[in-house]
């Protein structure tokens, strides 16, 4: 207490008695007991939480009934203790009962003036505006007590966030807001870039300016690496879902066809910079403990420089080097399992840098492969109403992974109208569609319960495939093949306002029995992703794969990654026709007259296994 005095800060001591709380004299006894050893050590600040509960702590009543008497017994009873501060059960617009019953009026009418009530905004995660204040403050009757979830990350704990901090009103006065308390990340000395806007914010409200305020901050913390640190910072603003922050607001990424070479040389050299960031921190910062916290997104940090440097030469040169080059370059360029699994833990440039490479990489991969067989990839592409769509986060529902999902991170609308879909690239018959919705299939909220499955040819009209479905989590529709590039599942309305989860989204499902191609490997199902014309998916062989050979192929290329493969080729009778072997990734072979079998055996990533005639 005496530091905290020293350095005025408030210390407030809080306790959540809520979620066994059965409102008798013992409750009470042991509360105020509590408190009152708190008080004897110093403590003259003190708060109850009713937040996060269900059952009998919610009651509203009991909680005002509570307060005033500790407001009464306790606070008036030493003097010397600040009002008490609560939070309530309903902290968000989103599900607060706005009634004259609900609980918010029932503070307003009967709970001591002097007792600060705590409010979150419209959601949980939200921007300080006088229009959310004013909603609240005239139930409560008393200006409410803000906390910002910012910029906390427990929901999405694979972000550091290191952006400015914005999103707070600079109209407010004492008659809007008693206070505002934000609410940090468990990484303390990264949290203070944005607790040095928050403080800054409630000195001066009106006078606040947010960037500016970034950017003396980043000097005050890291005065020597400032300008490293600043790289990765607004690189490292994004949540990637729910409370979105703006983040790369100072580069221009682009797509494969549409740059200019302005364009190009700004981001080949802000992606160079981006790879010297973790070596200069390490060198300069004299924050330890800020380098220890940042360490893992740090290291991440670099290779995003470096997969960021990679595609752009992979851009300027596709087309002007042979195929086995390009491919080779390309598989390289790729991240594998422990790339996944490690930037998935400590992601940056998740709203610009990121989707550039895995965007850019999935349109050079379409593009290389059509241009070596002259056939459109079935690869999908995902779309909808979700900004969220557009981020590589939509994948998740592609991967052939149950367990993994797409969400939308943001709330659907209750008027409906809302989509989830697919562009296949090109008119094709569709034939069949599965969707698996929801965390899970059993009592997730997370999903669309009033729906519709639509396809479309242009994406202007659409055709019903259902009509109406309700509370169906998992869809599937198969019937008389429909023309369409784009399918969709659309919400219809409903009262639900929850984000959107999707598990798994297929068109037009390969398998094994539906491939059009005999063939005998380890693990079939698996296999079909070697055969299936995507070359975004792929099949990890680890033995021996035969493929029947279409009648009049006379050329086979294999698509693969960390290739050590043995390609022999087989008559009706089993006799070797022809026989090679690989360890490049890109495999250009002639099929040999008189061969019906292709025999694929050792060990590598196949993307793709396609037969040219």
């Amino acid at each position: 207490m005496e530091a905290c005095n020293r350095n005025y800060v408030d210390f407030v001591w809080a306790i959540h008695p809520g979620k066994d709380i059965k409102w008798n004299e013992e409750d009470y006894g042991n509360l105020l007991r509590k408190l009152n050893m708190m008080y004897d050590l110093g403590v003259r600040s003190f708060a109850l939480f009713f937040d996060d509960i269900s059952g009998e702590g919610t009651k509203p009543v009991k909680q005002v009934e509570l307060l005033n008497r500790l407001h009464s017994e306790f606070v008036e009873a030493h003097g010397d203790v600040a009002p008490l501060t609560m939070c309530p059960t309903d902290y968000s617009r989103l599900w607060a009962n706005p009634s004259p019953e609900g609980p918010l009026a029932i503070y307003g009418n009967t709970l001591n003036p002097s007792i600060k009530v705590f409010w979150t905004g419209d959601v949980v995660c939200s921007n300080l505006t006088k229009e959310t204040l004013d909603w609240v403050n005239s139930r409560i009757k008393r200006p409410a007590y803000y906390w910002w979830n910012f910029p906390v990350t427990d929901y999405a704990r694979h972000i550091i966030m290191q952006g400015p901090t914005y999103g707070l009103e600079k109209t407010l006065t004492a008659s809007d807001l008693c206070g505002l308390v934000s609410n940090p990340m468990e990484h303390g000395e990264a949290s203070k870039l944005a607790l040095y806007g928050v403080a800054d914010y409630c000195w001066n409200i009106a006078a606040y300016n947010p960037l500016d305020n970034w950017e003396r901050g980043l000097a005050v913390l890291t005065p020597e690496a400032r300008e490293a640190y600043r790289t990765f910072a607004i690189h490292s603003c994004d949540t990637e879902t729910g409370y979105r922050r703006d983040e790369s607001w100072e580069t221009t990424t682009f797509s494969l066809d549409n740059y200019t070479e302005a364009q190009y040389d700004a981001l080949y050299k802000e992606f160079a910079k981006i790879q010297n960031v973790e070596a200069t921190m390490r060198k300069h910062c004299t924050n330890r403990l800020l380098l220890r916290e940042l360490s893992p997104w740090l290291t991440e940090f670099t290779k995003l420089g470096k997969r960021g440097t990679a595609t752009l030469e992979l851009i300027r040169t596709f087309g002007k080097t042979d195929n086995a080059t390009f491919w080779q370059s390309y598989t390289a360029n790729l991240m594998n399992d422990d790339d996944c699994r490690d930037f998935a833990a400590h992601k940056c440039g998740t709203m610009k840098l990121q989707p550039f490479y895995e965007n850019n990489m999935d349109a050079l991969r379409d593009r290389f492969f059509k241009a070596v067989t002259s056939q459109h990839p079935s690869s999908v592409r995902c779309i909808g109403s979700f900004a969220t769509l557009n981020t590589p986060l939509s994948k998740l529902m592609l991967d052939n992974d149950a367990t993994t999902y797409y969400h939308s991170g943001l709330s659907q609308s209750k008027q409906g109208g809302d989509w989830i879909g697919l562009d296949l690239g090109v008119v094709k018959d569709v034939r069949e569609v599965n969707i698996v919705q929801g965390r899970n299939s059993v009592d997730d909220v997370d999903y669309f319960d009033h729906a519709t499955l639509e396809a479309s040819a242009d994406g202007r009209t659409w055709q019903p495939l259902i009509a109406e479905m309700e509370k169906q989590y998992d869809i599937h529709w198969q019937g008389e093949a429909v023309k369409a590039r784009y399918v969709r599942l659309r919400k219809l309305p409903s009262e639900k306002v929850s984000w959107v989860a999707v598990r798994t989204f297929e068109v037009n499902p390969v398998t094994p029995d539906n491939v059009g191609i005999g063939f005998t490997a380890p693990n079939r199902d698996a296999a079909v992703m070697a055969l299936d014309k995507n070359p975004g998916t792929c099949y990890k062989l680890r033995g021996t794969f035969d493929i029947d050979v279409a009648e009049g192929t006379t050329r086979c290329v294999i698509f693969a990654k960390e290739a050590s493969l043995a390609v022999t080729q087989l008559n009706a009778k089993g006799n070797v026709v022809a026989q090679s072997s690989h360890t490049t990734p890109f495999i250009d072979l002639d099929v040999a007259k008189g061969t019906t079998t292709l025999r694929i055996a050792g060990t590598a990533e196949i993307f793709e296994i396609i037969q040219l005639q």
